[in-house]
């Protein structure tokens, strides 16, 4: 259970190291190593109560709107649990047309789930093996205060999930940011510079 600030989140290399074994275990023939690892990724589940901790919540189980009234005779309560913020919308979707039909009224049509996000007229693909938008990049900067390349590619999009995604998505990035932020010529070399460090194996691209 993790209950210090979300944002100070990280691995430790006992965590990384305890992965690695279990992997080991399954597969003996690939003696993974710590060396073996590229980037480390590591996130929390929304969960708040210790009861749906220990026992209601984990990656395997799907989100419930529940209506309380037909299973606690608990009228005019719905409880809405999700066990992954990805998932959070559809959730939502699901508890508000439940309150439409509690109430007897009829709501316009659900429109989350086809509305743009900001930024989504950039519809341009980085090359990553995620498939990023170049939007998510303008998003990060002007609405998550993403104000490096670091935090850009490691903390508010996937860009570097899967490791180093190559020089030319890299250059791509700094320079929507570059643009976003007013930096000049050398700023952005020193921000490719301090990213670059992060894929010693691949060395400067």
């Amino acid at each position: 259970i993790y209950r210090s600030d979300p944002d100070c989140l990280s691995v430790t290399p006992d965590e990384v190291q305890l992965y690695l074994s279990e992997v080991n275990d399954a597969a003996p023939w690939l003696a993974l190593t710590p060396d073996d690892v590229a980037l480390v990724y590591a996130g929390l589940l929304p969960a708040g109560a210790d009861d749906l901790i220990s026992s209601n919540i984990s990656f395997g189980k799907r989100s419930h709107v529940i209506d309380n009234a037909r299973t606690d005779g608990v009228e005019g309560l719905i409880t809405a649990i999700t066990n992954r913020l990805t998932t959070g919308r559809g959730v939502a979707e699901h508890a508000v047309d439940l309150v439409a039909v509690k109430l007897g009224r009829s709501l316009p049509r659900c429109r989350t789930a086809v509305t743009p996000l900001p930024g989504a007229a950039l519809a341009e693909t980085l090359e990553t093996s995620r498939r990023t938008l170049e939007a998510q990049v303008i998003h990060a900067v002007q609405h998550e205060m993403a104000h490096t390349l670091a935090d850009c590619v490691f903390r508010r999009t996937d860009i570097a999930t899967t490791g180093d995604p190559g020089g030319a998505t890299l250059r791509t990035c700094a320079d929507l940011m570059a643009i976003e932020l007013g930096w000049s010529s050398l700023r952005k070399q020193q921000e490719l510079e301090e990213v670059r460090q992060q894929f010693p194996s691949r060395g400067k691209s």
